[in-house]
């Protein structure tokens, strides 16, 4: 099966149709029974069971309906993965259709919490070409300075943001710009390379630690990084400097998307990295993105960076939703804005000298 430019634009459509469709839907459910919509509940499959949350599996139902209703009269063997149906797909490999990777509220514990950094994450893939034809994370309500409202007043509108990109040199059309939708919102095209930094003193730094055994792992690559970023706040502190460095507990898709895009120039996130292995939707639709923007993405051995780092192409991270569920498909990586800023971080995850 080939995809022609025809068929990036009509999975576009899909999926910005789907994201906006979704997430007004969770927002609404929360809003009118927040107890129901954020009650426990249970995944199984495959002979698993995997705590949920309801809105996690309300979420996925709608968008896999939305997206079979969209994609699936034009594309009969459509397959749409999220995490319910991931325990029983053994995988995609060498499946020559179209495949849809999701994860509708990427984030589930940060919005029992409304803390704000969640998004919906869909990626879709052609295994048998290994082509990542399109990626979309959305961010919802993301606060952004409106200067035409009031130049003198500090005024804050809230908006979604959708930030996607289309394999080879698709880019937006005006009918996807006019799609209307009862909520503001904003498209961002990743097209083209960002600011990067080129000192890991001055960066920002993110990592998955929301849970004890990712913030204390029993990993010699976090021991290491530990004891190397004890020694460079301790060489500013000697030399009269205040370290300028930010380590961050917060990471995956919705990070990777401060790294493309931040608030403010200069206050960026610069790297994204997981030391203990994540499931490649966490993963792989943020760092294709970033990759879209020139950041660098390198693969650990379990959180081990090599001897020769190697930067991951398009094809190789594709390569990694072959089998989406397995153990065996976790990453550990580092993403970073510049290979500058990587080789430094990497380095710290090697024991000092």
């Amino acid at each position: 099966m080939k995809f022609e430019e025809r068929d990036l634009e009509f999975i576009k459509c899909a999926a910005i149709e789907t994201i906006w469709n979704v997430q007004d839907s969770v927002r609404k459910l929360i809003a009118l029974d927040p107890a129901r919509a954020l009650n426990p509940d249970k995944i199984e499959g495959g002979g698993k069971v995997k705590p949920a949350v309801h809105i996690d599996i309300y979420a996925e139902i709608d968008a896999s309906l939305k997206l079979n209703q969209f994609l699936k009269p034009k594309y009969p063997e459509l397959q749409v993965l999220g995490e319910e149906t991931l325990l029983n797909n053994p995988g995609v490999k060498d499946f020559d259709g179209l495949v849809v990777l999701m994860d509708m509220v990427d984030g589930t514990d940060l919005l029992e919490r409304n803390l704000s950094n969640w998004c919906s994450a869909l990626v879709f893939y052609h295994p048998a070409q290994h082509q990542i034809l399109g990626a979309f994370i959305g961010i919802p309500d993301q606060l952004l300075w409106d200067p035409n409202v009031d130049k003198d007043a500090t005024w804050i509108r809230h908006h979604d943001t959708i930030y996607f990109s289309m394999y080879g040199d698709h880019h937006v059309s005006k009918a996807i710009r006019k799609t209307r939708h009862p909520y503001p919102h904003t498209l961002k095209e990743v097209t083209g390379p960002r600011t990067d930094c080129g000192d890991l003193a001055k960066a920002s730094l993110s990592f998955y630690g929301q849970q004890v055994s990712n913030l204390f792992p029993d990993n010699p690559a976090f021991d290491a990084l530990r004891r190397n970023l004890i020694k460079i706040n301790a060489d500013h502190k000697d030399a009269g400097e205040k370290l300028a460095l930010r380590l961050y507990t917060l990471a995956g898709n919705p990070l990777m998307m401060h790294l493309i895009d931040p608030y403010v120039a200069g206050k960026a996130i610069n790297v994204v990295f997981d030391l203990c292995g994540q499931a490649p939707h966490d993963v792989v639709p943020g760092a294709y993105l970033a990759l879209k923007a020139q950041a660098k993405l390198y693969r650990l051995s379990f959180g081990i960076p090599q001897s020769q780092p190697h930067a991951l192409s398009e094809i190789e991270l594709a390569m990694m939703l072959d089998r989406p569920a397995a153990t065996a498909s976790k990453l550990y990586y580092v993403l970073a804005c510049s290979e500058q800023v990587a080789a430094q971080f990497m380095n710290c995850l090697r024991p000092p000298t």
